[in-house]
């Protein structure tokens, strides 16, 4: 899991402008399967967006608004996709999980 300070060092300047705003630091997240034989003839790439909108009742949004409960869904479907290929255990695979997560909130940094 990467942190602000990883993330500073790795240039992720537009993820780190979607947080800046919030008190919360951003958690960029990568899990790894590997097989337990350790060899994978294919690599996978699984990556959802965790991004929590909620600033107390700022509503800027002129449209679609009930639409941005969404934002944590990819998040929660890598997740969920993580559990499930640990549990199957499938061989000849590496599959690699990415959760961008963080809060997007106003303020006088954002």
């Amino acid at each position: 899991i990467l942190d602000k300070e990883d993330c500073e060092k790795r240039g992720m300047g537009a993820y780190l402008g979607v947080a800046r705003g919030s008190e919360t630091e951003p958690q960029f997240i990568h899990l790894t399967y590997n097989p337990k034989s350790g060899k994978a003839s294919k690599k996978l790439g699984v990556v959802g967006k965790g991004l929590l909108f909620d600033t107390g009742g700022y509503n800027i949004k002129t449209a679609m608004m009930e639409l941005m409960k969404f934002d944590c869904g990819g998040s929660a479907a890598v997740l969920g996709a993580a559990r499930a290929i640990g549990a199957l255990e499938p061989e000849d695979v590496e599959v690699h999980f990415i959760v961008a997560a963080c809060e997007n909130m106003i303020n006088d940094r954002a």
